[in-house]
């Protein structure tokens, strides 16, 4: 399965960068394709990149997924919930913690 890692990133130390690589290892570990959107935010002048680019470049890797996954905390960020509403809204299930939404 593929799926997308969704979370937190605006205002979080280091862009929550160890929070989306240990779920992108688990969830590697555990056979599944794992598309992370951190590693599209560049290392030097992460700012050089509008917020509203990297939703566009976000939502193009979801309609490549099959599965959204919640990082903690995500629904207090903007971005990360307007990822589970289009992830919902095409049809793919969106798990966190809680469990599954479809």
């Amino acid at each position: 399965m593929k799926i997308y890692i969704a979370g937190p990133i605006t205002g979080i130390q280091n862009y929550n960068r160890k929070a989306f690589r240990d779920v992108e290892v688990l969830l590697t570990g555990w056979g599944h394709t794992v598309f992370n959107p951190c590693k599209h935010i560049p290392t030097k002048n992460p700012d050089s990149i509008k917020h509203e680019d990297y939703m566009k470049i976000s939502m193009a890797m979801i309609d490549l997924c099959d599965a959204v996954w919640m990082l903690p905390g995500w629904t207090k960020s903007k971005g990360a919930t307007a990822e589970a509403e289009y992830a919902i809204e095409n049809h793919k299930p969106v798990f966190d913690l809680m469990g599954v939404s479809e």
